[in-house]
């Protein structure tokens, strides 16, 4: 069928226009005149047919509504108004078989029932040539064209001139339906039931109603019925499969289709729902063959190539299904859930682009559509405002849909804020318990939030939910490296492997693990599985170089380049990439330029987090600690601590050497290195808030100390589980440098070492790594320099007020001379020399931080005055390392 004119189309829109104002001759001369342009144009014969049927021509209109019929056969009110033609020049047994073939095409059973019920009438002789046919023909052309409130009316006189007639009592229970009168409809085809009881087709639409009114057993016994009153009605199959399918009894609605369809083979409707009930009963192949047969006997029923690519895609047939997607697109390209399932396989297939622009499609034609918003705001994560804004409109909208909870909380976690994302999953694990994907995001926010213990919980649980998915595992292996639990991370992440072998994340995850372990070998190795699946992969790019194992190639460098210039890349990868950009071009001397993506890569992380380092907050909390905490305040509160010296803490700025001095020190046979722990901090945030603080400092209190005496055997606690029981245990947390007030109160007897380095060297050396969320201050260089200044104020603070001492060891004299600084430094340990110490880095044990390469390694000294390569680009760091603190300002000039 060609397109109309542009002509003829302007030509029909005033035809129909002057139809709908009742203008006859005016619509009649238009529709002819279309028609003398556009011979075959079925509207313009369908409206012009209808237009002699409803001035009194049905004879003259017929031949018009049997050429829009044979033009376009799959337009359903087609068959309506040339049933309705033949009716009204009284060829009955014409307008049934016309309504039949309708039928068998998928027409709207609603528009069926209008015509069969004057069609039974007609052959009954109900109203025959009086006053209350003329006003049942209005009420059937009202309820036709959706004026449900006019069919009401005229159907209404019907039943009164002529009460006894079951044809006025069916329109009317379709009028009221249509106008959402369900309990009118009901009355009325109850009627229509009670004075023709033997109809089978008026016993199949009260049992439609019941149906549709939430009353499964009645319908189900009035549909049941209507087949045993007439075998050959393959309407009533068709209603009794539709209603079995309503209650959850697929097999049962297949029988019930397929008896339909041997009444009536090429019944496209029959056809599509058995497809449908198939696929509900798990048998997607046979569902795939009835909807073929469907879309072969009805080529333009969208909604049949819609099931049909559902059913496809069970029977794991994606590309089959994207292409009845795309066929039920081109029948109705308003179709948005269309639009979204089709976008969903554009996005599993990589081909993000074409996904976003469908998701766009769904969304566009339907605004509150909240999975399509949902799923495009996954697909633009790399624009993490506009996707959490896109979350947020979607739960706005449907507030249970899970889907867009953990969409949220997976853009969140992007943007680093893993507290707003905890709750996000939390959400959706509450809403759906059973949902192994809500469990495995919350176990990754939990561990990015420090709760590493109840992370493995929920991972383990994640698992038990869905033990075959890899991600699971993976998470599962994350949080164990967090725990410290290393051969049991490695396990777990070699069992997601297995289970999904062409995932790069799971290899990187697996990588870390191994370099945790200490297997730098077996951990190249997998990362370099990771990029060789997605080659120029971020994390398995980033974690490669920084291994330090592996020398950068020319095409190493362009596949990373390529990456970057892809807009589509989204800033958290960025990130990555500019990092590894940095230590390869570092590593082959181009520090000029491995300067310029260490810029760009701190640029990027602060776009992803949203928040800078705030001095001036860095600066009054360091005021209040000095108000505080005077050597009055200690000697009041002598007592409170433990006397345990099993505790050492490491402390210093972030790549001073604390890694290094736990290394040595967890080479001694006495010593257990537990890395980086959280519990002192976690102990300062449950117990010691700043208002508690000041309330204590001004009335010391009996049950504070019993406190902190809990809070001091709980962290031994603690540590006794995580080194198994070891007389020394180390805590190397740098910035406990802060929390040293903390560590006189709980543990006056505990040994606390200052790692210190250049400051220089130390500053720089943080900036060239991709620290977590908590160090904002590494993103620019003069925030760098601030915090190091304030990272001295509070050192000279704690060895002037606090009741213990601190032991400096200095970086430069554990490299240039290391038996004597590792003899001061176990002696400051009271630790007897152990020769194995001078061996560090041959000790197998689990290490976690950015050193993990250079501890595996014997004393080196390149790492002294690096500095001076880069020095050309440093003059905001060095400015502020010679800038006094704000408050230091202040006191000089008081």
């Amino acid at each position: 069928m060609t397109q109309p004119s542009k002509q003829a189309a302007d030509a029909l829109r005033q035809a129909v226009a002057a139809h709908r104002a009742g203008r006859h001759a005016e619509a009649e001369r238009g529709y002819r005149a279309v028609l003398a342009v556009a011979a075959d144009d079925p509207m313009a014969h369908h409206n012009l047919g209808v237009l002699a049927v409803q001035t009194g021509r049905a004879a003259a209109g017929l031949p018009h509504l049997q050429k829009a019929v044979e033009v376009s056969p799959d337009t359903g009110q087609y068959w309506v108004s040339l049933a309705d033609g033949l009716l009204r020049s009284g060829r009955v047994a014409d307008a049934a078989r016309v309504l039949e073939q309708a039928l068998s095409r998928g027409l709207d059973p609603v528009a069926a029932r209008t015509v069969r019920a004057r069609i039974t009438a007609a052959r009954t002789g109900e109203g025959d040539g009086d006053a209350g046919a003329a006003r049942l023909t209005a009420a059937a052309r009202a309820l036709r064209e959706g004026r449900f409130a006019q069919a009401e009316a005229e159907a209404r006189a019907a039943t009164r001139l002529k009460p006894s007639a079951s044809a006025g009592w069916t329109v009317l229970a379709a009028a009221r339906r249509g106008l959402g009168r369900w309990d009118g409809a009901l009355a009325a085809a109850r009627r229509a039931v009670a004075l023709a009881p033997g109809d089978a087709a008026i016993v199949s639409n009260l049992g439609v109603l019941e149906l549709e009114r939430g009353q499964a057993d009645h319908g189900l016994d009035l549909l049941s019925r209507a087949r045993r009153l007439d075998p050959a009605y393959a309407e009533a199959a068709f209603n009794l499969g539709n209603g079995l399918a309503a209650v959850g009894r697929p097999d049962d609605a297949a029988a019930a289709y397929r008896a339909a369809l041997a009444l009536h083979p090429t019944h496209a409707q029959a056809l599509n729902n058995l497809g449908t009930a198939l696929q509900a009963a798990g048998r997607p192949d046979a569902a795939v063959a009835a909807l073929t047969w469907a879309v072969r006997v009805a080529p333009t029923y969208a909604a049949a190539h819609y099931n049909l690519a559902h059913a496809l895609l069970d029977a794991g047939c994606r590309t089959g299904a994207a292409r009845a997607f795309e066929m039920a697109l081109v029948l109705r390209p308003d179709l948005a859930e269309a639009w979204n399932n089709l976008a969903n396989l554009r996005r599993d297939d990589g081909r993000l682009d074409e996904a976003i622009a469908c998701y766009r499609h769904a969304v566009h034609i339907r605004p509150t559509y909240a999975e399509a918003l949902t799923n495009l705001g996954g697909a633009l994560r790399q624009d993490p405002a506009q996707a959490e804004a896109l979350c947020r409109r979607a739960l706005a909208l449907a507030p249970r849909l899970t889907e867009a909870r953990i969409t949220l909380g997976a853009v969140l976690a992007e943007k680093r804020c893993f507290e707003d994302a905890t709750i996000c999953y939390m959400q959706a694990a509450m809403l759906r318990p059973a949902d192994a994907g809500a469990y495995v995001g919350l176990a990754h926010a939990l561990s990015e939030c420090g709760l590493s213990r109840r992370a493995a919980a929920i991972a383990t649980r994640a698992i038990r939910l869905d033990p075959l998915a890899a991600e699971g595992h993976r998470v599962h292996a994350a949080v164990l490296r967090e725990e410290g639990q290393v051969t049991a991370a490695v396990g777990a992440a070699r069992r997601a492997a297995t289970l999904a072998p062409d995932v790069p994340e799971v290899w990187v995850t697996l990588a870390l693990c191994l370099q945790t372990a200490g297997d730098l070998a077996a951990a190249e190795m997998a990362f370099r599985r990771a990029v060789a699946l997605v080659p120029g992969h971020p994390r398995g790019t980033h974690g490669l170089y920084m291994l330090a194992r592996a020398g950068p190639t020319e095409s190493a460098f362009g596949l990373i380049r390529t990456r970057l210039d892809d807009p589509a890349t989204p800033p958290s990868d960025r990130v990555l990439l500019h990092f590894a950009l940095g230590k390869m071009n570092a590593d082959v001397g181009a520090h000029d330029t491995a300067f310029a993506h260490y810029l760009d890569g701190h640029r990027w992380r602060a776009a992803v987090r949203g928040h800078t380092y705030q001095a001036a907050a860095q600066e009054a909390r360091f005021l209040f600690r000095r108000s505080l905490f005077t050597p009055a305040y200690f000697r009041a509160r002598a007592q409170w601590g433990d006397p345990s010296r099993r505790p050492i803490f490491i402390v210093g700025m972030p790549r001073s050497g604390t890694t290094l001095t736990e290394q040595v020190l967890a080479s001694h046979s006495r010593v257990y290195g537990a890395g980086e722990l959280r519990a002192l901090n976690n102990i300062a945030a449950d117990l010691f808030d700043q208002q508690t603080l000041a309330a204590d400092a001004a009335d010391p209190r009996a049950d504070f100390g019993d406190r902190m005496r809990t809070a001091a055997r709980r962290y031994l606690d603690y540590v006794g589980f995580v080194s198994g029981g070891s007389e020394r245990v180390t805590d190397k947390m740098p910035h406990n440098f802060e929390l040293l007030w903390l560590v006189a109160l709980l543990f006056p007897h505990a040994t606390v070492l200052h790692c210190v380095r250049s400051p220089v060297d130390t500053c720089l050396s943080c900036f060239f790594q991709n620290f977590t969320n908590a160090h904002t201050y590494t993103d620019d260089l003069s925030s760098l320099g601030h915090h190091y200044r304030l990272y001295q104020a509070y050192m000279r603070l704690w060895k002037q007020v606090l009741p213990m001492r601190i032991h400096d060891v200095v970086y430069e004299d554990l490299v240039s001379d290391p038996k004597a600084a590792i003899s001061r430094l176990l002696d400051d340990c009271q630790l007897s020399f152990e020769p194995q110490c001078l061996d560090f880095h041959r000790t197998d044990r689990p290490v976690k931080t950015a050193s993990v390469a250079q501890v595996r390694k014997r004393v080196y000294t390149t790492s002294v005055e690096t500095w001076r390569r880069y020095e050309a680009h440093l003059g905001p760091l060095l400015q502020a390392l010679e800038t006094p603190l704000a408050f230091e300002r202040a006191s000089a000039n008081s």
